[in-house]
Order: C-alpha cells, then structure tokens, then sequence
C-alpha cells in the first residue's frame, strides 16, 4: 500500500516540477527576446543576462542559445540542458526548448 502511494506522490511532484520549470523558461524567454529587441543590446550582452537569470529563476545554467534580429523580428530560442537530479539515483531532468519573438524597436 505504501509503494503506490510513493509513486503517485513522486509523479505528480515529477509533473508539478515540469510545468513550472515550462512556465518559467516561457516567462524568461519572452523578456529575453523583448531585451534583445532592443537597439543596444547585443547577444553577448543577451547570453550574460540568461546566464544569471536562469541560474536565478531554476537554478539551472547550462543552456544553447539561438538568437537573431531580422525582418523586423528578433527571435530567440533556449534549450537548457539535461540536469541530474539530486539523490542517490541516476534520475535526470528532460529538456526544455522555448523560442520567443518581439518586433525590433527603433
């Protein structure tokens, strides 16, 4: 009895840990690509500011960056990178993909 009460437990913590890992990448995707729309502010300068605010916001700082300004668009796309899982057990975290545009300001 106390076994599937264990694992329901650890999958609805598993599914809860996901989503909010989901929405907070949505969240700092969404105002990374509105700072990259600005004028005066470069990738160098986008990729310092996701490295903090990653490690901030989910603790997580391994991560691919894919940004471009073009056609009145930046764009830009995160992949954070698969993370162990703390434990003596070989669990690690999936990984999460999120692209995001803003229209280029002048």
């Amino acid at each position: 009895m106390l076994l599937p009460m264990i694992a329901i437990a650890s999958s609805t913590i598993g599914l809860g840990w996901f989503a909010f890992e989901k929405v907070t990448l949505r969240v700092v995707s969404m105002e990374a690509a509105w700072r990259f729309s600005q004028p005066d502010f470069e990738q160098s300068d986008l990729r310092e500011y996701l490295t903090w605010k990653l490690q901030e916001q989910t603790g997580m700082s391994r991560f691919s960056l894919d940004a471009e300004k073009g056609s009145g668009v930046a764009s830009v796309s995160l992949l954070v990178d698969q993370m162990p899982l703390p434990g003596g057990l070989s669990f690690e975290t999936p990984e999460l993909k999120m692209s995001s545009h803003a229209p280029l300001e002048n």
